[in-house]
């Protein structure tokens, strides 16, 4: 953690979520690092949300905070849909009363899980600026799960999906502000949520240094080309087909010529359509992968769920990608390769093929880009300075 400039009169905020302190899911690992920099820039108190399970173990030790209060939630939601926080019998008059007496300044909610509290702290402190971290958007996967199948026998997945629409509308307020992890969240909730642009502010989470040391860099003969994508989303096996049969077939001759094979990093879904000089490897690979690849390759016709462009410009890896992959992550031409068409993506890819060298000249101008606008001590500041910014408008 670098120091931050407390210089100025620390403002009372608050942090709302679940125990996070062993940081084992992305939700976890965005309140640690959020938690990290509040602590020490602000006057922070953090309440704990206990679900069941806290009922058997013991809530982890967490660190850094002025008071520490906790919540028990409810298990059973009834019209409120799964993905959301409810508190337990007596717990919404405990939860005014936290805020009433302390009368803080902002709010820092962890995930659109919590908005049936925002609602409430809006109720309570109306002056009080609300913000939502949000690391997920579970309407996408709702929706999906309906229009995979829509059909009678899948009436529930249209009922859940109606009963988010109806639950998200109710319980958003214009009032707040939000923390993004990545671009395809920023640019859903945005149009979904109708939210000005100075009501958002995109913050991934820095890269590990410690997960950047653990790459393994022995292969140095490696020869192929990456694509990856999170099995949990479904577009990424659409993006691996277009690979497979509009863009590997028009560059085969080239990448036989030269000894490249294109590997599909993922699930099984991706590995059915491998075969030959297409490879599949398990996502767990991936670290080790991207270092090692000569390029990787994003064909993304929408907004990037995992910030594979950041990824990258942390390994200094180029990349050659559709203008979707970049939205909204600020990079500019000289550090990416960015193609309209598949003709010219093909065109680009058996220039690179011929040059190397540029490979590497351009894996390095996307790892400066990274150092200036996404590296760790960038986010800190980044954060500090949009929280005070909201809290002083």
């Amino acid at each position: 953690m670098t120091s931050l400039d407390t210089s100025t009169a620390p403002h009372k905020i608050l942090f709302i979520d679940e125990p996070f302190a062993e940081q084992e899911r992305l939700r976890q690992q965005r309140s640690a690092f959020l938690w990290s920099v509040l602590s020490l820039a602000f006057d922070a108190d953090l309440l704990l949300l206990k679900s069941q399970v806290y009922l058997e173990k013991p809530v982890p030790s967490h660190e850094g905070y002025d008071r520490l209060y906790s919540l028990s939630l409810e298990s059973e939601r009834m019209l409120l849909p799964d993905s959301y926080h409810k508190l337990a019998a007596g717990q919404a008059e405990r939860f005014a009363t936290i805020l009433d007496s302390k009368r803080y300044e902002l709010v820092i909610l962890a995930g659109l899980a919590c908005l049936p509290l925002g609602r409430m702290i809006h109720r309570v402190l109306p002056d009080c600026r609300v913000v939502l971290d949000v690391e997920k958007v579970h309407i996408s996967q709702v929706q999906e799960a309906w229009e995979s199948n829509k059909n009678f026998d899948n009436y529930q997945a249209l009922w859940t999906l109606l009963r988010n629409r109806a639950a998200d509308r109710f319980f958003h307020s214009r009032k707040n502000l939000f923390l993004f992890h990545d671009p395809a969240s920023q640019a859903e909730l945005t149009d979904s949520f109708k939210i000005p642009e100075a009501a958002g502010c995109l913050l991934p989470l820095p890269e590990s240094q410690t997960s950047e040391s653990e790459v393994s860099t022995s292969d140095s003969g490696a020869n192929f080309l990456l694509f990856w994508g999170d099995p949990r989303y479904s577009e990424n096996l659409a993006v691996a087909r277009k690979l497979v049969s509009e863009l590997y077939p028009r560059i085969s001759k080239k990448l036989v010529e030269k000894n490249i094979t294109l590997v599909l990093c993922g699930d099984d879904k991706l590995q059915e359509l491998c075969g030959g000089r297409i490879v599949h490897a398990p996502i767990i690979d991936l670290p080790a992968l991207i270092r090692q690849a000569l390029l990787v390759l994003l064909p993304l016709p929408k907004p990037d769920r995992e910030l594979r462009i950041l990824r990258c410009a942390f390994c200094s890896k180029a990349v050659v990608c559709s203008p979707a992959a970049v939205q909204g992550i600020g990079v500019s031409g000289d550090s990416v390769f960015v193609e309209s068409s598949p003709e010219a993506m093909i065109e680009r890819i058996s220039s690179l093929l011929r040059s190397r060298a540029v490979l590497e000249t351009t894996g390095k101008l996307l790892a400066q880009f990274y150092q200036q606008e996404y590296a760790r001590e960038i986010l800190e500041k980044r954060l500090v300075e949009k929280l005070r910014i909201w809290i002083e408008k």
